[in-house]
């Protein structure tokens, strides 16, 4: 069974005993389809939902652990992963950052989609770091493109996605091939209007 927690409901936890799980719930994740569409920039102070199948909270280390089909929710961001580690700020409490990992890590936005092994999602600075394994590199899907990279930053304030690391490329209809020991992608132009 799947748990929601808010970032309110969080921090009210902080009274819980070190350790304890968190009152069974009986909202489920949303399918990325119900995740709101919003193409501007949102504020930094934007609420954040949090299911999972288990929690853990660690009070006098301000962390938590979240297992199971985690979903993370905020503004238009959508992660979904199995293991999550977060910390909380000692200040004020609020969510600080949080590292998602498993076999599939996917982060979806209104019109893209990212998936790797591993998300470090700083949640002050709103850009997560998407990484993977040699095997599974990080990957970004779009309406018209695939693109593969060693690293994918995306900075969800300004949405946009920043490829690092033998970036490869790939439009539909484009044609890979091998040049120097490095992939290049033809992208071919539109076709011309008679």
């Amino acid at each position: 069974m799947k748990y929601l927690v808010s970032l309110a409901l969080l921090v009210a936890a902080l009274n819980c005993t070190a350790g304890e799980d968190v009152p069974k719930g009986t909202m489920k994740a949303p399918d990325a389809k119900d995740t709101p569409a919003q193409k501007k920039p949102q504020p930094v102070q934007e609420k954040v939902d949090i299911w999972a199948d288990h929690v853990v909270y660690e009070g006098k280390k301000n962390s938590f652990v979240f297992t199971g089909r985690v979903t993370v929710i905020q503004g238009d961001m959508k992660i979904d992963c199995e293991h999550m580690d977060g910390t909380l700020d000692p200040t004020d409490r609020s969510l600080e950052r949080v590292i998602a990992t498993g076999a599939v890590v996917r982060i979806t936005t209104t019109d893209r989609r990212a998936e790797g092994t591993k998300a470090d999602y700083d949640m002050k600075k709103n850009i997560t770091i998407l990484t993977g394994t040699p095997e599974k590199r990080p990957t970004l899907w779009t309406e018209d493109s695939t693109a593969v990279a060693d690293k994918i930053t995306h900075y969800r304030l300004e949405d946009r996605f920043e490829l690092t690391g033998n970036v490869e490329v790939h439009s539909k209809g484009s044609q890979p091939t091998k040049e120097g020991g490095q992939e290049r992608t033809t992208i071919p132009p539109p076709p011309k209007n008679p």
